[in-house]
């Protein structure tokens, strides 16, 4: 199941990782296309006898690249008619290198009869570059002065609120992003919870030398077997605590080196362990099965070694720190 879910989490990363690196992909090559929009539809709804004070709706499409926005625009309506408002930028698609927007601008007659056409400016920017187009805003008409003898009141415009729409080509390196940064915590608070504190070698060895003696008082195993097994507890504690390599010399060239000035082992422990050594060899090769009495004190002076070699508790906790 760990594993499953192991595999999973990494196809997942890497699915991610590649969305993302299409992404990017897509926002580099926009630099390198020209910083003029294609215009695909200039609409006005509605397009004739608009209400004096009513409103007609200028709608732009056009496609820029990724990496381009629209830094300014203004609006010139045609006479007999001023825009209310600020412009109104919708994001509408997106296609790898480019976006598609919709910039509408309201706009408003202030008399009746035919109002031309308008223009309408737009700065682009892309980086340090700025360049400015131009469109054509259609004209159209507007009513007539209602005959207010008649008794009919003149409708007045309300104050219209223009909000630019939250961009959602942002969605696209967001969601990636954050997925991905999620998976890797993830991963680093799981692998910090899972890491199992460093046991120190004089602690490991007790818990060994406790686990034989009681496997030897229930007959768990045999003599011989206890005897060989003490050895490789004894060796390999020495080779961690002192940086002897014990279990890669035999027992004469360890023993040799044990009698040097520079051993770092106590002198008081050094005849139990030649005396410990020697019998273990006869029991491992020569298959003497040591006496009962001679197991039991071999594992009491196996846990006095250990006891007289450990360090002090502050050394202890300093090598915990470190």
């Amino acid at each position: 199941m760990k594993q499953q879910l192991k595999t999973t989490a990494w196809i997942a990363a890497a699915a991610l990782a590649v969305s993302v690196a299409v992404v990017i992909g897509g926002y580099w090559r926009s630099f390198y296309l020209e910083l003029t929009p294609n215009l695909s539809a200039v609409a006005l709804t509605p397009a004739d006898n608009v209400p004096l004070g009513g409103n007609a709706v200028a709608a732009i499409g056009m496609t820029l690249p990724l990496a381009a926005s629209v830094d300014k625009i203004d609006v010139e309506p045609g006479d007999g008619a001023v825009a209310a408002g600020n412009p109104e930028v919708k994001f509408d698609s997106y296609n790898w290198s480019t976006r598609k927007i919709t910039i509408s601008q309201v706009l408003r007659p202030v008399k009746p009869g035919v109002i031309p056409p308008g223009k309408v400016f737009f700065t682009l920017a892309r980086g340090d570059r700025r360049t400015t187009v131009d469109a054509e805003i259609p004209g159209f008409t507007a009513e007539e002065i209602p005959d207010l003898s008649a008794g009919e009141d003149l409708q007045l415009a309300d104050a219209v609120a223009l909000h630019k729409q939250f961009d959602r080509r942002y969605l696209y390196y967001t969601i990636p992003a954050a997925a991905l940064a999620a998976l890797l915590i993830w991963r680093l608070l799981r692998r910090r919870r899972t890491a199992a504190p460093a046991v120190p070698p004089w602690d490991r060895a007790m818990a060994e030398l406790v686990e034989l003696r009681g496997e030897v008082k229930e007959h768990n195993i045999t003599a011989i077997g206890a005897f060989s097994r003490l050895s490789d507890v004894v060796r390999n504690y020495l080779e961690e605590r002192f940086q002897l390599p014990a279990s890669r010399r035999t027992t004469g060239e360890f023993l040799n080196s044990l009698d040097s000035a520079a051993s770092p082992l106590p002198r008081g422990q050094r005849p139990f362990l030649r005396e410990f050594l020697n019998t273990a060899d006869l029991v491992k090769f020569a298959k003497v099965p040591p006496e009962p009495a001679s197991l039991e004190r071999a594992i009491e002076s196996a846990e006095t070694l250990v006891l007289v070699t450990r360090p002090e508790k502050t050394d202890t906790a300093e090598e915990h720190h470190a």
